[in-house]
């Protein structure tokens, strides 16, 4: 309960500040002279995204055990509703619990796969905002933020194959330092190392990390594309590197702890990734809302339609993850 009072206070208070330059007729003219034709490719777009976030687990996962899409599409679709709609990324736990109810693969297995697929999402926002930045002119601190995510993208690409090929030893040499921190804070770095290792370990076939990592960038990639068609149907033409601004931003706004449904926290980052762009507060408002439909409300919808089909109960979600 206290962290759902959390997230609702942070949501309050962006909603606030998404809101308080807003127009209200500013903000109708964002729907006047759309163009309805770059809104239909733009839901095949995101509807397309849905397949292919499933396929990618499917080779995650396919070591362990190979699951057909008529199984691994329904738990995916509703994996992602939950994420939307439960506060703090409860829903993340629910695609792990169903993978594990639909097959042989253990929990802890599908978490660590969750896991990996999070790393990979991780790595291709930060290298998609790191090309933003520095073909986008903006101010001098702007660019300087690039490169220190140029240095940060090489590190953190540098610390995974280090984990990646030499597992032992890093931990070893991490032991010292881990022992000295509390004990809150050992376990939880004990716990993402833990599952890190597992799931890179799960997909340790070249072929099967490269296919991973060509689906992350799809996806993503084609968010964005998708952006640029919502920004088209507005009649906003502030550019490609826009819409993957508003890519990027979105995705770390959505990270926060909010209330359910991102409320908030997707409007205000959309919004401030616009104004770089010279997009007013009113407008930007119109365009955040298309983009929260078809990006956030078309999984709900996915998701409410394949409920029915899998094995789904929040008690015993909660008593699994407990028995990890």
């Amino acid at each position: 309960m206290k962290k759902l009072l959390i997230g609702v206070l942070v949501s309050a208070v962006l909603v606030y500040f998404a809101l308080k330059d807003v127009h209200f007729d500013q903000f109708m003219k964002g729907y006047e002279n759309i163009k309805i034709i770059y809104l239909v490719p733009a839901f095949f777009i995101f509807l397309t995204i849905h397949y292919f976030r499933s396929v990618r687990m499917g080779i995650i996962l396919s070591p362990l055990e190979v699951l057909k899409q008529r199984i691994l599409f329904p738990i995916t679709a509703v994996g992602f509703m939950a994420i939307a709609l439960l506060p703090m990324r409860i829903g993340e736990i629910f695609r792990p619990y169903m993978i594990n109810n639909e097959s042989n693969i253990p929990m802890s297995s599908a978490i660590a796969g969750v896991f990996v697929e999070r790393v990979f999402d991780f790595i291709v926002i930060l290298f998609t905002l790191l090309l933003v930045i520095l073909n986008v002119d903006l101010p001098g601190w702007a660019k300087v933020s690039g490169y220190i995510l140029l240095g940060g993208l090489i590190f953190l690409i540098g610390l995974i194959l280090l984990f990646y090929f030499y597992t032992d030893k890093m931990i070893s040499l991490l032991k010292p330092i881990l022992n000295k921190l509390p004990e809150r804070i050992h376990n939880a770095i004990e716990g993402i190392i833990e599952h890190f290792v597992r799931g890179f370990k799960i997909i340790e076939n070249p072929s099967s990390l490269l296919y991973t990592l060509i689906l992350t960038l799809l996806i993503w990639w084609l968010t964005g594309f998708g952006i640029y068609l919502i920004l088209q149907f507005h009649q906003v033409h502030s550019g490609i590197l826009s819409a993957f601004l508003v890519l990027c931003f979105t995705v770390i706004g959505i990270s926060l702890p909010t209330a359910p449904g991102f409320l908030g926290s997707f409007q205000f980052a959309c919004i401030k990734a616009l104004e770089v762009f010279g997009v007013t507060e009113s407008i930007g408002l119109s365009i955040s809302l298309t983009y929260y439909v078809l990006g956030v409300g078309l999984n709900i919808i996915i998701g409410l339609l394949f409920l029915p089909v899998v094995k789904l109960s929040y008690a015993d979600v909660m008593a699994k993850l407990r028995g990890i």
